[in-house]
């Protein structure tokens, strides 16, 4: 009884020197085992049964066929097995045995496998760290719009207290007093500027800095209606508008306002120009005037003056605010990087 040959893909095989066992190579599809046995009697009746252990549970059906063929093998470590037995049906049961090794592909190997079970455990966490981190960050941002919003609200409420009520009392003090009606009609109109004001804040269709732009426009225009003043205004916007949250709208306007309330009450100026200039990322509004200029370092010293306040409201939004003041006038500037 012996194995004569095996057969890889139609090319004869030969048995590994140390092992002795036949060694397949990766992605090889078909495996023929061909075998004999000798009987002198009637060699046309000896049957055969095979096995490939590890492949196969059960020996066959006992058969005629000298060969046994198997097709894609999965990569493992295999003995084949086989047994003869003669026409009166005598078995030899030690048969002829040889080991069979079909390696596998890199990929179909133990640590390769290991490898790729550690990237998706990796892959998992890196996952679920991600998405964890987002939530994070959605509750962080909503936390910080609902900040946002208290905020603004309470800014809204203390610009009515403080404002309002205020010109409201002193409306009423006027009319008990019985002021001249253009003082009444005065004291109402700038009334309706800060009314006005309050509610353009914190209109969400007007929140751009064309918007900005065409506010701080109108409203330098209602200002100086009834002065001798002369407005001027330069305006540019490179690019498509940019939305402005309520904050920098907000910073940025009262900061103008108070430049031209000082320079209206203080500078005795006859011309004020207004320019702003959107390009770059960065929005520059600058208020200049022909007046007689103040001590810009010594209106820093004083914790509540105007320069002092503009400071503080452009610091608030992480812009900038710059002064220049002398015998031809005063020009204040003020930028802010933009976030498209």
């Amino acid at each position: 009884m012996q194995i004569e040959s095996f057969v890889v893909d139609r090319k004869a095989l030969n048995r590994n020197g140390s092992s002795q066992a036949f060694v397949v190579s990766p992605g090889a599809e078909h495996l023929t085992f061909t075998f004999t046995a000798l009987s002198f009697a009637v060699p046309e009746k000896v049957v055969f049964s095979h096995q490939l252990e590890g492949y196969e549970s059960a020996w066959t059906t006992p058969s005629i066929t000298r060969n046994a063929q198997y097709t894609l093998l999965p990569p493992g470590e295999y003995t084949f097995r086989v047994r003869a037995a003669n026409n009166d049906g005598v078995w030899n049961d030690t048969g002829a045995s040889v080991p069979v090794i079909v390696q596998p592909f890199f990929w179909q190997t133990l640590w390769f496998q290991g490898l790729m079970l550690v990237l998706a455990g990796l892959m998992i966490a890196l996952t679920v760290r991600y998405v964890y981190q987002r939530r994070l960050e959605r509750q962080a941002a909503m936390f910080e719009k609902e900040m946002a919003v208290r905020l603004e609200r309470a800014r809204i409420a203390q610009d009515l207290h403080d404002d309002i009520g205020a010109r409201l009392t002193q409306l009423g003090m006027m009319v008990d007093a019985d002021r001249p009606t253009e003082d009444v009609r005065a004291k109402t109109r700038e009334m309706s500027l800060a009314m006005d004001e309050v509610v353009w804040s914190v209109d969400p269709e007007r929140d751009s800095t064309e918007d900005l732009i065409d506010y701080i426009e109108s409203y330098a225009e209602e200002f100086f209606e009834a002065s001798d003043i002369a407005c001027r205004f330069d305006f540019s916007h490179e690019g498509e508008p940019i939305v402005l949250p309520v904050a920098e709208r907000h910073a940025i306007f009262s900061c103008v306002k108070e430049s031209l309330n000082n320079a209206a009450k203080h500078a005795a100026c006859s011309e004020i120009i207004i320019s702003a200039h959107v390009a770059d990322g960065t929005m520059q509004v600058n208020v200049s005037d022909n007046g007689k200029g103040f001590d810009v370092e010594g209106e820093r010293q004083i914790t509540q003056s105007g320069v002092a306040n503009m400071e503080n409201r452009m610091r608030g939004i992480s812009g900038q605010f710059s002064a220049s003041s002398g015998d031809n006038g005063t020009s204040l500037s003020f930028i802010l990087p933009l976030s498209a």
